[in-house]
């Protein structure tokens, strides 16, 4: 469930060019957040690096789970974090009734804590990269658009009265598509094998280098 508001000018300029410009915001008022709560809270911290990922430890003799008869217990509740905008300018111009010419530029920008875009609890809990798997900070969202231009070029012409012909060419870019670098193979112990977000060094003062020795 999402509040939109949307605002918008059209204007018309000096030779027949017509201009636009809209902005659009979008807020969260109810999105979905998922929690492993068969996670046993009992992490612990690193002193220098990743200092904010917890660990969970498994107590001895036992699994990093409150209960060992269940894998998983997952709770879905609700989250009111999360937000996107996004402002397009464009400028278009038909000429001699013969040739339409249109470009358009938009930024946006998205976050969330969860998409919630796939098709299971678990898929959905274990693939969401955040520093707290049980409590997700508000990040930057799958869907975070940035900078997008269009343009596109319509050459149409009519003839016997009954026929057009159409000739269209269309230009599309987009930069600033998200990614992230992860970790896998759960190494903080809490039940996500391919998505835990990798600790980038602050500087060469960061990294300690252990010769390995071989028998």
């Amino acid at each position: 469930q999402v509040w939109r508001s949307s605002l918008a000018v059209d204007v018309q300029l000096p030779g027949g060019v017509r201009a636009s410009v809209e902005g659009l915001y979008t807020k969260v008022v109810q999105d979905v957040k998922f929690q492993n709560i068969n996670l046993l809270d009992n992490p612990s911290y690193f002193s220098t690096g990743p200092t904010q990922t917890p660990r969970y430890n498994a107590v001895a003799g036992s699994a990093s789970r409150i209960n060992n008869g269940l894998s998983n217990a997952f709770l879905m509740t609700n989250t009111q974090e999360g937000y996107r905008y996004q402002v397009t300018g464009s400028l278009s111009k038909t000429v001699s009734n013969l040739l339409d010419v249109s470009a358009a530029y938009t930024y946006g920008q998205s976050k969330d804590i969860s998409n919630g875009i796939r098709n299971s609890f678990q898929s959905n809990w274990e693939l969401n990269p955040a520093l707290n798997v049980n409590n997700p900070a508000l990040a930057y969202s799958n869907f975070d658009m940035r900078h997008r231009v269009v343009a596109s070029i319509n050459l149409h012409k009519s003839f016997a009265q009954r026929f057009t012909g159409y000739f269209t060419s269309v230009l599309t870019y987009q930069a600033g598509s998200p990614f992230t670098f992860v970790y896998n193979n759960n190494r903080f112990g809490n039940g996500q094998q391919n998505v835990q977000l990798a600790y980038i060094p602050r500087d060469a003062n960061d990294i300690n280098l252990v010769d390995i020795k071989s028998n």
